[in-house]
């Protein structure tokens, strides 16, 4: 419905749309004619959803006032930075909240486009004890045309065995205080393999207005089309440890689905909107409800 409504402004020029609405106070309802006109994306642009990911840096840490443990997650794969680096920086990230003996952690993972499942698995490591099965990988073998459940190693160079799962290995340092992972609907992919294992965990919540994407295929097709288009589709699956699709929407069903939703209250989806650095809803609702714990 979201994206119903922004796409009103993806009309032709011209084009009257009626639009039926309340008002913040309540009254109405109200009826106005739109006529879309050319505002260069505009629109498009001040109605995304939030996200605060600086591309340069995308792992970013902090405590909060609250006193708890922030760390922005904002991608598992970059053109400029290494798989090697972006583990080290959360690692590094993690050590520096622990050190500090927060009381919580926040994973905002609002944003994350995915990327490696490997990475993913292995920043699960800092919040489990024991060897946890992550996925099986069942990926397309063009020479057989079937599809084949592989490990391949993390640089996807060569591959581990056949019949294996990806495993989610602890790490030296653990954290075993409350952890929630932030989420919206643009945490895809390997970023909603990070909200499933906080979400598994016995003291890890989810929180946000809206579920992830549902969209954890693995990628590796592609195909040239005219005018330099390019398109990339699945050739894999991620399977659970029952041999099911996991994640992936089916029927308009699937992704992380938050076990604490924020409300969407006319005054929260307001203050949504506007975009304030400083007031930003769903962080506020991930503090309130490690608050409560």
């Amino acid at each position: 419905m979201l994206e119903q409504y922004r796409a009103l402004a993806l009309d032709p020029v011209a084009t009257k749309s009626k639009v039926k609405y309340l008002k913040s106070n309540g009254s109405g309802p109200f009826i106005a004619t739109l006529t879309a006109v050319d505002d260069n994306r505009q629109i498009q642009t001040d109605t995304r959803l939030w996200n605060k990911v600086d591309d340069a840096n995308p792992i970013k840490r902090e405590i909060l006032v609250s006193g708890y443990g922030y760390i922005m997650l904002g991608t598992l794969e970059s053109d400029d930075i290494s798989q090697d680096q972006l583990f080290n920086k959360f690692k590094e990230a993690m050590e520096f909240l622990t050190s500090n003996n927060v009381p919580g952690i926040i994973i905002d993972l609002r944003g994350n486009g995915g990327g490696s499942d490997e990475l993913a698995a292995k920043i699960a490591g800092f919040f489990y004890s024991e060897t946890t099965f992550y996925e099986y990988q069942n990926l397309y073998n063009a020479q057989t045309e079937r599809l084949e459940i592989v490990l391949p190693s993390e640089d996807d160079s060569y591959i581990i065995g056949w019949d294996l799962p990806l495993n989610i290995t602890p790490q030296s340092l653990k954290y075993t205080g409350p952890v929630v992972a932030l989420v919206n609907p643009d945490s895809v992919s390997s970023a909603e393999g990070v909200a499933m294992v906080i979400k598994n965990l016995a003291n890890g919540h989810v929180v946000g207005f809206y579920g992830t994407n549902g969209s954890f295929g693995m990628t590796g097709g592609g195909a040239k089309l005219p005018l330099g288009y390019e398109i990339s589709f699945p050739t894999g699956q991620s399977l659970n440890i029952n041999n099911k699709i996991q994640l992936d929407s089916q029927n308009g069903i699937g992704g992380i689905v938050p076990d604490v939703r924020v409300p969407r209250t006319s005054a929260n989806m307001i203050t949504y909107a506007k975009k304030d650095e400083n007031d930003d809803v769903e962080l506020d609702a991930a503090v309130a409800y490690l608050q409560s714990l």
